[in-house]
């Protein structure tokens, strides 16, 4: 993971997670959406597993988005990056 800064970086992002993911088995719970102004964060755990291993993960997240106008001008997401490391660790 690294920092995206443009709109294609995003869509590239998005790209990238789903060529190193199994897609029929996957998931994500919402648990709960809290909005303050422009600003909403989203908690909840995604259900993944890697393509190169096979291993299947859970990972809690907060998504922290800030909306202005109509475009998303924040997307932090905050994971348990462990269980996706020990998921990928060959």
């Amino acid at each position: 993971m690294r920092q995206r800064a443009t709109r294609a970086d995003a869509a590239a992002h998005y790209r990238e997670l789903a060529r190193h993911h199994v897609p029929d088995e996957a998931g994500t719970v919402i648990e709960r959406i809290l909005v303050d102004g422009p600003d909403a964060v989203i908690l909840g755990e995604i259900r993944q597993t890697a393509r190169s291993t096979g291993r299947p993960y859970r990972s809690r997240f907060a998504l922290h988005l800030t909306v202005a106008g109509d475009l998303i001008t924040r997307h932090h997401v905050y994971e348990d990056s462990l269980a996706v490391a020990r998921a990928f660790d060959a």
